[in-house]
């Protein structure tokens, strides 16, 4: 006969699988995080020195990584790696077209992407294309920032 001190321990014998279950996934969802952003970053560096040479016979000698603070998991900020697609001083160029072009400003606040953006490099139009901007974030990856398994 069920009472309900039985029903409680069939309820906690269910949540103590369910929780161990969960532990399971989480630790093979880290170890391949870990192991592929591994292997992406041997990628990545092997990119980087591409960009590198690329930029450098572009004359654009600014930094090859854009970082950024993002919110992450719990409303945690933490810098976002990623190749930089755009020239040096993007933000202020900007801040002064939208002041100045009535119909990028529309476009902008609208898409906030405007076609032909003539802030993004060459360089970074390839990088873009191909997704290769995204590649830094595998170091996000390796240091837990971010995951490639969605929970």
């Amino acid at each position: 006969m069920l009472n309900g001190e039985n029903i409680n321990n069939i309820t906690m014998n269910i949540k103590v699988q369910e929780n161990s279950g969960l532990n399971i996934y989480k630790i093979c969802k880290r170890f391949i995080d870990i192991l592929a952003s591994l292997v992406g970053i041997i990628l990545l560096c092997l990119i980087s020195i591409v960009v590198f040479i690329a930029n450098k016979l572009e004359k654009d000698n600014g930094p090859i990584f854009f970082v950024q603070k993002r919110i992450g998991e719990n409303g945690k900020l933490f810098k976002l790696y990623k190749f930089r697609t755009m020239v040096v001083d993007a933000d202020k160029i900007l801040m002064k077209k939208l002041k100045t072009d009535k119909e990028f400003k529309e476009k902008y606040l609208n898409y906030r992407k405007v076609e032909n953006d003539e802030r993004i490099t060459r360089i970074g139009n390839f990088l873009r294309k191909t997704s290769l901007d995204e590649f830094p974030q595998f170091i996000n990856v390796l240091k837990g920032e971010m995951s490639l398994v969605r929970t």
